[in-house]
């Protein structure tokens, strides 16, 4: 006697799938909210971002090179030039087209005789210093007077390119 066929094999079942999670992985939360604040300090901070990217820090050349025209046009005595090269607070007294006086530090400040901005050193060997905050962002290019002190050129980047906005002696 043989023995009974075997029964038809019966598939298997099929694999029995996780169930699906309804709602935001934490990845996405995470990468959600790290968005927002970037968005949010983006737009708190951007009148520093704009500042700092105006006045390039990385690139200290660029102001003592504007300085170096500036001075340059200041001992050849040209008022127009230095007029185009001036801004903010300073003011530029010719006559007849010859540079004779700079006014600086507000309309009650006394005008000077132009010779007295005029540095001793070369603009391009002296110092370079950057300042941004939230309303301005300008460079520092200090050059040696020949009194021994240093002349402070505020140099400011505007529409149009650098600008010379101050003056002091230090």
């Amino acid at each position: 006697m043989s023995a009974p066929p075997d029964p038809p094999a019966t598939p298997a079942p099929p694999p029995v799938l996780p169930a699906q999670k309804r709602g935001v992985s934490p990845a996405a939360v995470v990468v959600l909210v790290v968005g927002v604040v970037c968005v949010l300090l983006g737009t708190y901070y951007a009148a520093e971002v704009r500042g700092f990217f105006g006045i390039k820090p990385w690139n200290k050349t660029a102001p003592k090179a504007f300085v170096a025209q500036y001075v340059a046009a200041m001992r050849a005595e040209d008022a127009a030039t230095v007029k185009s090269l001036t801004g903010g607070s300073v003011q530029v007294i010719d006559e007849g087209g010859r540079l004779t006086k700079l006014k600086t530090g507000g309309p009650m400040a006394p005008a000077r005789p132009a010779t007295d901005y005029l540095p001793s050193g070369d603009p391009n060997q002296g110092t370079v210093s950057f300042r941004v905050t939230a309303t301005q962002a300008f460079a520092l290019v200090g050059v040696s007077a020949a009194d021994g002190k240093t002349l402070e050129f505020k140099v400011s980047a505007e529409k149009g390119g650098w600008k010379v906005t101050d003056i002091r002696q230090q």
